[in-house]
Formats: structure tokens, sequence, C-alpha cells
């Protein structure tokens, strides 16, 4: 039997589909040889850093700035300076989210207020990321901004439907945002996790929104 370490060299010599089908074939001749019930199932993992963070409230409102903001970099790389001129506000919103992570580590009153001010910043600047992200879209859907070829024009296209669909989500964190910070009631849902999962890829067309 070889040891772990000759199964992982093997493992990355094979490959996974290779791997795979080894593993599938183990457990059907177990199960015709009777050796295995199947009514339990172990698994042995390791755990992998990555740079995907915990979804904090800054955190997911700094995710979605950088996320409209790649966008609507994109859309002005093929569009040119037609329409609305792109306004980077991804420092600005960094530094605030820093702001947060020192003000949230006290505890006294002075400092939760210094927290919520911190956040009161935050939101209007993402209030001003999205609202230049719907003059882009709409500017894209009504020929303001618009490419040369038509390939560029689909990939203009695209880029606008991203923003479609990524605003929402950002306006939705903001919203409760706000309801955490007015009301103390606050659930984060699917938009945290699409967020998150965005800011730390490209766009769905592989163009690196």
């Amino acid at each position: 039997m070889p040891d772990a370490k000759t199964l992982g060299k093997l493992a990355l010599a094979l490959g996974p589909e290779v791997i795979e089908q080894l593993h599938r074939r183990v457990v059907a001749m177990a199960c015709e040889k009777q050796l295995i019930r199947g009514r339990r199932l172990r698994l042995d993992t390791t755990v992998v850093e990555t740079d995907i963070h915990y979804p904090t409230d800054s955190s997911l409102l700094g995710d979605g700035v950088r996320v409209l903001t790649r966008t609507m970099q994109r859309i002005a790389q093929i569009a040119g300076r037609a329409g609305t001129r792109l306004h980077e506000r991804t420092r600005t919103v960094g530094y605030r989210v820093m702001e947060i992570a020192r003000a949230s580590r006290s505890r006294v009153p002075a400092g939760q207020e210094r927290l919520k001010a911190c956040y009161r910043k935050l939101l209007h600047s993402t209030a001003r990321v999205v609202g230049q992200a719907k003059r882009f879209a709409h500017e894209v859907a009504t020929g303001v901004k618009h490419a040369r070829g038509m390939m560029e024009q689909l990939s203009l296209e695209a880029a606008r439907a991203y923003l479609g669909h990524m605003i929402p989500l950002v306006q939705q964190v903001m919203h409760q945002t706000r309801e955490r910070l007015l009301q103390g009631q606050y659930t984060r849902g699917r938009q945290a996790r699409e967020l998150v999962r965005a800011a730390h890829r490209g766009d769905p067309q592989g163009q690196g929104l």
C-alpha cells in the first residue's frame, strides 16, 4: 500500500479525472464483494488559505464598490470618453473600511458613535458609486456609450447586464446596513455571498470586469 506522500504525487501526475475514475472503481469493487455497506461516509479534507474574507457590513460595501468600479472601468476602456466620466472612489471607500475596522474595536459609547459616523460616510460614498453605475448602464442602453466593433459592443452589453445584476445587490446591502445601524435589525443573505464571490473574480465572460 503506497504511503500518503506517494498517493499525493500520483494524484498530481494522473489528474483529477483519472483519480475520480479510480475511486469509483474501488468503491464499486468493494460493493460487489460486500466489503462496505455505505451507511456512513468519512471524509478527509484539507483547509486551504484563500483571500475570501468574512462578509461584514463594511467589507460587503467595499466589495460592492470594487465590483461596480471594475465593471465601469471595462465600459470606459471600450467606449472611451463618451458620456459620464468615471470617478474613482475605491481608495476613499477602502480608507472608510479601515476606519470602521479600527473603530469597531472600541466598546465605549463614544467609540460606537464614531463607528456609526464612519458607516454613514461609507454609505454615502457607496451611494455615489451606485449612482454613477446606474448612469453608465443607462448610457450604454441608450447608445451614448458605444463601441466601434460588433464584438466590443457585445462586451459592452455584457458589462451593462452585469451592472444591472450587481447594482440591486449592493443596494440591498446598503439597506440592511442602515437597518442595523438605526434599528439594530440585520440579516445577511444571498447578496452577501454573491458580492464576496464577485469581488474576487472577473466578470462571467472572463473579461476581468
